[in-house]
C-alpha cells in the first residue's frame, strides 16, 4: 500500500497515491491546526501549530516541538483530517 498524497483541498480520495516531497509553497499554505505526518510513517505525527514567513513550527505527538524552514519541508506530507 502506497502513502497518502495530499495538499491542501485534497479530499484523500485516493489513498494509494505515492507522497509527494512538500513543496515550499504547499508549506506556505498551511494552515494551524494542519495534521502532518513524517515522511511515510503511519504514528510519527504532529499539528501545526505555527505558520510564519520563515516556515512552520509543528508539535509533534511524541510531545516534542520543532520549526521547520518553508523549502525543507519535503519529509513532512500533510494528513486529510477524515484519516486523521
Amino acid at each position: 500500500m502506497g502513502t497518502i498524497a495530499w495538499t491542501p483541498g485534497d479530499d484523500g480520495a485516493n489513498p494509494n497515491d505515492e507522497a509527494k516531497a512538500m513543496t515550499g509553497d504547499e508549506s506556505r499554505s498551511l494552515t494551524v491546526d494542519t495534521r502532518v505526518r513524517w515522511g511515510d510513517s503511519l504514528s510519527d505525527r504532529g499539528t501545526v501549530v505555527v505558520v510564519d514567513w520563515s516556515g512552520v513550527t509543528i508539535k509533534w505527538d511524541d510531545g516534542h516541538t520543532n520549526h521547520i524552514q518553508h523549502n525543507d519541508m519535503g519529509d513532512v506530507t500533510a494528513v486529510p483530517s477524515k484519516l486523521v
